[in-house]
Parts: structure tokens; C-alpha cells; sequence
């Protein structure tokens, strides 16, 4: 049977990839999409193995999303390409899913959110930490008010990007400017426990371990949020074989605390009356399944029309974040964070 929805990919590495699945995966999460047609360099798409003889190739992305059997493009291009590439894709009628970061300027996210609008389309930034099977959970009691009320929460994403770096120059060619391409991660992650942010401290540095990376690219911010909560993301990117997991959440309440992949919450008796509970880990670091799981969460959105789980709003109000951390950090002083798109 034909799939509902054609996928044309900009940009095929390692985390467009995640989109090609198996019959097996297709039928467990119930996939009504396919990939039928990739653009990228000539470079890229010349060294592409036999299993993806059968798409449709090109290296202009007009051609791409011009094409009738595509109803979703799905952009991984570097992140200085992605608001021309959401752009042409908005503008021709395609729904859109946009790796993260959305954009790496506010200005930018401006111009998407009112082509979304514009057009009635559905648009998700591929924040794939918001599917990962244990965050999800640790949410899910979050919201069940298992945790109490919120006293601290905090998100890491700790990284040794050495040898991506070397994977992909253009990070820092063009250069990735970090507080979004990587700290946006972390920020979304709070976004979703706390809400709105309204202010942040930001101090950076560089470790500029690869000898080539021009900007800082170790981060800690705090941060207040509007419901007058408090809490910290640690963005270290520019650090030496960290024996830490990469990516973290800490949620802090007045019941109990969850953090990663466990929680301990408060019995009948008190703090000495605890019960702890592990769950379920993302099966592989890669972000394989979580991409398959935001899939399913944009089919169902567009199928159903659901607002997705993190839309040009939500994608806009991070890089508000980022912006704000990166004045933040050249002035020495807090500053105020834009909400209001």
C-alpha cells in the first residue's frame, strides 16, 4: 500500500538517515510516510549505497520541493541554511520538519513563524531529546504531580566534539555558533518543565580543543522563568572524553526528584520512606528512535491537526534564549528573554 505522505530530505547525514526505516519499525509505530527523494551535494549523493538507488536525487533544492508526491520536507542542512531551506519549503506548500536548531537568529525565526502562518502548514524543530523514552517519562510524572511541586530543574548536554568536527568542517567554517547549535538542546529541555523563560546569566569560554574553532563553546546559564521558578543548563562542548552521559534532565520537586533515568519519591512516612523507579532508556544514542518518534508525533499532527510538540513558536523561543544568553555573556549583567511571537 502507497504511503499517505512522500518526504523529501535536504541535507542526508547521519540523523536524516534515521528516516529511511525498515518494514519492521514502519509497522510498530505505525509510519503513513516514506522518503521518496534526497537533495544534497554531488559529493554526498555520489557515495550513497545501493539502498537508496530508488529516491529520487538532486542537489537543487527547488527541484526538490516543487516535486508533487512530496508533502514533507525534512531539512538537516548545516544551521546557517535552515531558514533559506524552511523558507522554500513553506513557500512551495510543504509541511516541515527543521533539524535543531530552528534558525540561529530570532530574526530569522520571525520570518518562518509568519510564512507557517501564512501558509496553514505544520511546521516541528527535531528537538529529538523530547522523545527519548526515559525524558519522556520523567516528564509524564512531572506533569502526573508524582514530583510535587517544581524547586530546581536543570538540563546538560556535555560533548566532546572533536571528532565531529572533523565529520562536518562546516561547523567550523561557516562556524556553528554553539549557544544555539548546541545549547538549544538543554534550553528546550527546561522550556518543557518550566515554561517560558524570562531571564538569563550566561558565562562562556573556549576550549577550542580543535585548534580551529574560533567562538566560545562552553557554556553555564542560569536562568528564572516566568512562573518564577529557577534553573541552570551546563552546555560543554569544548571538553576532553567527559564520563558523563551526554545528554541530561534534572527535575527537582516538593515530592520527589527525577533525574536521567531515575526517580526517588517521597513515601507516607517521609524522607526515610522512599520508593525509586528507573526508566525506560533511549535505545540508542544515535537519535535513531527518537527521530521515528517525532515522525509519528508530525503524522499525527498533520493527519489530525494537532499542535506539534515543538512548533515555530516553541523553536523561536529557544533561539530567544540563545540570543539573550550570548548579550548576556558579552555584558557581564542578566538579560530578559523575548517571549512574545
Amino acid at each position: 500500500m502507497k504511503a499517505k505522505f512522500g518526504i523529501g530530505i535536504i541535507g542526508f547525514g547521519m540523523m536524516a538517515r534515521s528516516m529511511v526505516v525498515d518494514a519492521q519499525i514502519k509497522e510498530k509505530y505505525g509510519l503513513q510516510s516514506e522518503v521518496r527523494g534526497i537533495c544534497d551535494t554531488p559529493e554526498a549523493l555520489l557515495v550513497l549505497g545501493d539502498e537508496y538507488s530508488l529516491f529520487y536525487k538532486t542537489t537543487n533544492v527547488d527541484e526538490l520541493v516543487r516535486r508533487e508526491d512530496i508533502d514533507i520536507v525534512a531539512i538537516f542542512s548545516p544551521d546557517h541554511l535552515h531558514t533559506e531551506h524552511c523558507i522554500k519549503a513553506l513557500t512551495a506548500g510543504k509541511h516541515v520538519i527543521c533539524t535543531k536548531p530552528m534558525t540561529a537568529s530570532v530574526a530569522d525565526c520571525e520570518k518562518i513563524i509568519e510564512l507557517v502562518r501564512k501558509k496553514g502548514l505544520k511546521f516541528l524543530v527535531g528537538q529529538t531529546c523530547r522523545f527519548d523514552p526515559s525524558f519522556m517519562r520523567g516528564k509524564e510524572m512531572f506533569d502526573q504531580g508524582l514530583l510535587g511541586e517544581t524547586l530546581f530543574v536543570e538540563a546538560t548536554y556535555v560533548h566532546d566534539l572533536r571528532d565531529v568536527y572533523d565529520k562536518t568542517p562546516w561547523r567550523w567554517q561557516a562556524p556553528q555558533r554553539l549557544i544555539y547549535g548546541g545549547a538549544c538542546h538543554p534550553i528546550d529541555l527546561v522550556r518543557w518543565v518550566c515554561g517560558d523563560i524570562d531571564e538569563v546569566f550566561c558565562y562562556g569560554s573556549k576550549g577550542n580543543l580543535h585548534g580551529k574553532f574560533p567562538e566560545e563553546d562552553n557554556f553555564i546559564i542560569s536562568m528564572k522563568f516566568k512562573n518564577g521558578k529557577i534553573g541552570r543548563v551546563l552546555a560543554l562542548y569544548g571538553i576532553v572524553n567527559p564520563p558523563m552521559p551526554h545528554l541530561g534532565l534534572s527535575i527537582m520537586g516538593t515530592k520527589g526528584s527525577f533525574v536521567n533515568d531515575t526517580a526517588i519519591l517521597e513515601g507516607a512516612g517521609g524522607y526515610t520512606d522512599t520508593t525509586t523507579i528507573k526508566t525506560e532508556k533511549s535505545e540508542v544514542f544515535s537519535h535513531s528512535l527518537e527521530v521515528v518518534r517525532y515522525l509519528q508525533h508530525f503524522e499525527d499532527c498533520i493527519i489530525n491537526d494537532k499542535k506539534p510538540e515543538v512548533d515555530e513558536v516553541d523553536g523561536a523561543k529557544v533561539i530567544a534564549a540563545g540570543e539573550a544568553c550570548w548579550e548576556s555573556m558579552k555584558i557581564g549583567k542578566p538579560v530578559k528573554v523575548r517571549n512574545d511571537f
